[in-house]
């Protein structure tokens, strides 16, 4: 769950050094980036730090993915109308040689696409409109599920630094207007915050993968080093996830050269160009704070979520001691250091699990409590009376050493007999 408690956008800018003036206030037009003081002094290498020996840099920092998911009402007769539009566009692209058409449509160039793609069954209609993927489906109304979801594209997001919040506010009313419709709800579905890095000589992801810590979270190696390694840690289904790869290298075969333009380098320097991605999928927008303004829109509850994600994962030197004992590698450090100079004080946001909410007292019971009773029963060989059961769970935690720790450790405290 997600809660904000103050989402007041504190922040605080770093005015750059005589040696930085120059590469500050350039103006990168072809990729939509300003390296000014004004766009936050998040982009074109003005934030650099020393890491060892070698020099760490930071080129970019920002939001990379945004999936939101709406419910949304068409009016009537509109819907009609709207609907023959849409029918029509998805006809003549699944005509066409590349499956695509293109048409103008409410100031836009909208482009059908035949198919809605993998894992868009719910809907019929796919557009692409501004480098952004819109999903509709085939109904007036969205009474158990969302009707219309959202892909913004990355180019796009990168293009507006320091102004999602706003970007995708109006981008999303001005779609539904298009269409005379009514936005019911809305939620995010998927935000992954990204940071790019110039370091020499790359990443180490052996030791990377093998030092992160939780020591048990998934953690999953792949790639080579003439293709680009990836280091995944958690699931991708998980509420929290992290993933560090090879950005420069990655670009060349996604063929992304507009990135080229938001660090400001030319090819022959990305291939030591790292990105540390933070995924919060939509287990994590699931309950509490998911409005795509409030979250994106605020630079101190940014902030917050990388300190969330940058706690929950880290990187700390394995040198013999405890796990809370390591120190934290330099590069985490100056990471963690780096978001909260660029987003400013963090805004009060937690994260915790769902589970006690979802369930009401009599579900949990039946669901988790009886269920664990009347396995120990069966395993104690006591008889199924619940008083029985309970004096004999006390009675083996008293006498087993092991027990008491065990207790002790969840933070009970030691029962009694009588009950």
């Amino acid at each position: 769950m997600v809660s904000v408690k103050s989402s007041t956008a504190v922040g605080s800018r770093r005015k750059a050094g005589p040696s930085e003036t120059a590469a500050s206030v350039r103006d990168v037009s072809s990729g939509g980036i300003r390296n000014t003081p004004d766009e936050m002094a998040m982009s074109g290498g003005v934030g650099v730090a020393n890491w060892g020996k070698t020099g760490a840099q930071l080129l970019a920092a920002g939001v990379d993915t945004v999936h939101v998911g709406m419910q949304v009402y068409w009016l009537s007769p509109f819907w009609v109308e709207f609907r023959r539009f849409l029918e029509s566009g998805k006809g003549k692209a699944a005509g066409s040689d590349d499956y695509r058409f293109v048409e103008k449509w409410s100031g836009w160039n909208v482009e059908h696409c035949a198919t809605a793609g993998k894992g868009r069954r719910n809907y019929r209609y796919h557009l692409i409109i501004d480098g952004n993927h819109i999903w509709i489906a085939d109904s007036q109304d969205s009474t158990k599920f969302g009707n219309v979801f959202v892909k913004f594209g990355s180019e796009r997001l990168w293009s507006f630094v320091g102004k999602w919040g706003k970007l995708i506010t109006s981008f999303l009313h001005r779609l539904v207007l298009g269409g005379h419709g009514r936005i019911e709800s809305w939620h995010l579905s998927a935000v992954h915050l990204a940071c790019d890095y110039l370091i020499p000589g790359g990443v180490d992801y052996g030791r990377f993968h093998a030092e992160t810590v939780p020591d048990k979270m998934y953690k999953s190696l792949q790639g080579t080093e003439g293709d680009g390694r990836t280091c995944y840690l958690g699931k991708r289904q998980s509420p929290v996830s992290l993933a560090v790869y090879d950005k420069g290298k990655e670009i060349t075969v996604s063929k992304k050269m507009w990135c080229l333009d938001l660090w400001g380098l030319d090819r022959s320097q990305v291939r030591d160009v790292v990105r540390v991605e933070a995924r919060l999928s939509r287990a994590f927008w699931r309950k509490g704070l998911d409005d795509p303004g409030e979250v994106l829109g605020c630079r101190s509850t940014l902030s917050a979520l990388w300190g969330l994600v940058l706690d929950k994962i880290q990187w700390r030197v394995r040198n013999g001691r405890q796990v809370n004992r390591r120190e934290l590698h330099p590069f985490w450090a100056l990471l963690r250091s780096d978001m909260l100079r660029l987003y400013g004080a963090c805004a009060d946001v937690e994260w915790r699990g769902v589970a006690g909410k979802r369930w009401d007292d009599l579900t949990y019971l039946e669901r988790r409590v009886l269920p664990a009773l009347v396995g120990w029963s069966e395993l104690r060989g006591v008889s199924p009376g619940m008083s029985d059961i309970l004096q004999d769970l006390v009675r083996f935690v008293e006498s087993d050493p092991r027990a008491v720790e065990c207790v002790k450790y969840r933070g009970l405290e030691m029962p009694s007999l009588p009950f």
